[in-house]
């Protein structure tokens, strides 16, 4: 199994966990909100129940649905769409946002659920980006691949040389002049 598969789908069980964790807590503040005798500004304690199933309901499934396109895009194991990018940049955001909140509410022992969920978000959009932009052809001729198998276009190619080890054989920065 490929690192990327594999953090794509300990994302997704994250997710996942994490959604079904915040409706059923939304469900359970619900009931003891249904339960009160007192209202918020008139609103009635059976419409602040409502809302709050309603925002569980609403989490829970924005975070499965999260969690089921990151898991496809583990299975598929190819770059995200840009549609899947935004969704999970969203989701990200909103797990930044829930970290710093349970900073201040809560303490730093809840902070790290959030924490860790937006880190793996994060690594599973990078580990999942599209390949970048192809440099553009030299214009000083074409280029022949020298025995290495790297592309070179003479001695003023640019960027460094890189042996076997991913160590540059020559420093990188402007030629002597001779």
């Amino acid at each position: 199994m490929s690192q990327r598969r594999a953090t794509a789908i300990v994302t997704a069980v994250a997710l996942l966990v994490e959604g079904v964790v915040l409706a059923t807590l939304l469900w359970v503040l619900a009931v003891f909100l249904q339960r009160q005798e007192m209202s918020l500004d008139g609103i009635g304690p059976g419409t602040l129940a409502l809302v709050t199933r309603g925002a569980g309901a609403l989490l829970g499934l924005g975070l499965a649905l999260c969690a089921l396109l990151v898991l496809r895009a583990g299975l598929r194991d190819r770059p995200l769409g840009s549609a899947v990018r935004i969704a999970l940049i969203a989701c990200a955001v909103t797990h930044g946002v829930l970290a710093v909140l349970a900073v201040a509410l809560v303490g730093w022992g809840t902070f790290l659920v959030p924490a860790t969920v937006l880190g793996l978000l994060v690594w599973t959009l990078l580990e999942h980006s599209p390949p970048g932009p192809r440099a553009p052809a030299s214009a000083s001729g074409p280029t022949d691949p020298d025995s290495s198998g790297s592309v070179s276009s003479g001695p003023e190619a640019s960027g460094p040389e890189v042996s076997g080890s991913g160590v540059p054989s020559r420093p990188a920065g402007p030629s002597p002049v001779a």
